[in-house]
């Protein structure tokens, strides 16, 4: 009798009475022998049930089952929901460095961006300017060592402070050319260019306006007195001491996560991975506009808010502080309202309201209105040194009267 006989009277015992390793042997012995592959995944019958005659000593065959890479317990770096993980980290912390970039290690790509040159070199800084800002240092709080160092600007018509004083990556102090200047008549209207300089067009000033009196009151709005570049380094000064470029950069870097967690959430749970691709494409641009909304949105409040915190903090400095900000928001409001009669093709219009502010976006707003700025140093003014705000305003409009 052969080896195959013998095993078979085996059938007729329930295949209960062998454990999971002798069923095991037994199966591989009546289907050939050790070395078979593959194993297929039996189940075994109920003691009551009566024996299939298709399946040998009681075994039902289920068929084979794969395991995909995403349920492999083993290995849970390859798990869907760590993959997800490490998305939505990497997007969220590459957004919060490209927010944050200009005020960080791209210090040095803003500052050649902006730089103002004179003979094809960077202009030197003025000795007076130095002065100044170690003086509104003083005033602020800041030790010498922490003054930031300086340039002037191109492009910016106003001061600014990139980076974080005191902080890693330190900061930068851009304020414009023109506050080299003492006299108007130093001003040469001839050389002013209204908006980015691109290869095809430079729009000028009107050569019919330079030479009468619109353009002798444009020359008055670009010199600015001690007391405007004093407030506007203070307020600069303060600003760079916040810090406040975190912020948003953290604002941006939870949007973006949010934006794939709810994609993550519709692909699983809403069946959005079954679709036509196109019909994904769209729902994914929807989602992206909803959250892109929520972020400009919520930027530009809270960018108003501590803008105008900054005026305030800067105007409660001392009385010259205050005098500053009324005569730096004044004659930047006088200048734009100028620019819109004086600039070629009245491209001026575009961009000021006959206020002097900048046109907000359709949605967004472009900043606190100038207006606004120039009322919160007049506020600051009328209750800190009761009569002076009014005793200046006065002043000031009877000298453009005069002129």
């Amino acid at each position: 009798m052969s080896w195959f006989g013998k095993l078979a009277p085996l059938n007729r015992f329930p295949l209960a009475r062998f454990t999971p390793n002798l069923r095991q042997g037994v199966f591989v012995c009546l289907r050939g022998g050790p070395g078979y592959s593959p194993m297929p995944t039996r189940t075994p019958m109920s003691m009551s049930s009566k024996p299939s005659p298709n399946s040998p000593m009681g075994f039902k065959p289920t068929g084979f089952t794969k395991q995909s890479p995403s349920q492999d317990s083993s290995n849970p770096f390859f798990s869907n929901g760590m993959q997800w993980l490490l998305l939505t980290v990497t997007a969220g912390g590459v957004a919060f460095l490209g927010s944050s970039f200009v005020h960080t290690v791209g210090q040095g790509l803003a500052r050649d961006f902006f730089q103002h040159h004179t003979g094809g070199r960077p202009t030197p800084i003025s000795p007076e300017i130095t002065q100044l800002v170690e003086e509104v240092a003083r005033d602020v709080g800041i030790e010498s060592h922490q003054i930031p160092p300086l340039f002037t600007t191109l492009y910016l018509e106003d001061v600014f402070c990139f980076g974080r004083i005191g902080g890693v990556w330190g900061a930068q102090l851009g304020y414009p050319g023109d506050w080299h200047l003492s006299q108007p008549s130093e001003v040469d209207l001839t050389t002013l260019r209204f908006g980015v300089a691109s290869h095809d067009q430079e729009i000028k000033l009107k050569p019919e306006v330079v030479s009468l009196v619109m353009g002798k009151k444009l020359q008055k709005t670009l010199i600015l007195s001690d007391n405007g570049k004093r407030f506007g380094i203070a307020r600069e000064l303060l600003r760079g001491q916040t810090g406040f470029y975190h912020i948003k950069s953290l604002a941006l870097s939870v949007n973006v996560m949010c934006f794939i967690a709810v994609i993550r959430f519709l692909r699983e749970k809403r069946g959005l991975a079954g679709r036509p691709k196109t019909a994904q494409a769209v729902i994914y641009g929807f989602v992206a506009t909803i959250w892109g909304l929520i972020y400009v949105l919520m930027n530009d409040r809270v960018r108003d808010q501590f803008d105008s915190n900054l005026d305030r903090r800067a105007a409660e400095l001392g009385r010259d502080y205050a005098l500053g900000g009324v005569e730096l928001y004044s004659k930047l409001i006088k200048k734009r309202q100028l620019l819109r009669s004086m600039v070629e093709k009245d491209k001026a219009k575009n961009y000021y309201s006959v206020r002097g502010d900048v046109y907000p976006g359709l949605v967004r707003s472009k900043g606190v209105r100038t207006t606004v700025r120039k009322t919160t140093c007049f506020d600051v003014l009328n209750s800190k040194f009761e009569g002076d705000a009014v005793s200046e305003e006065s002043k000031e409009e009877s000298t453009e009267s005069e002129s």
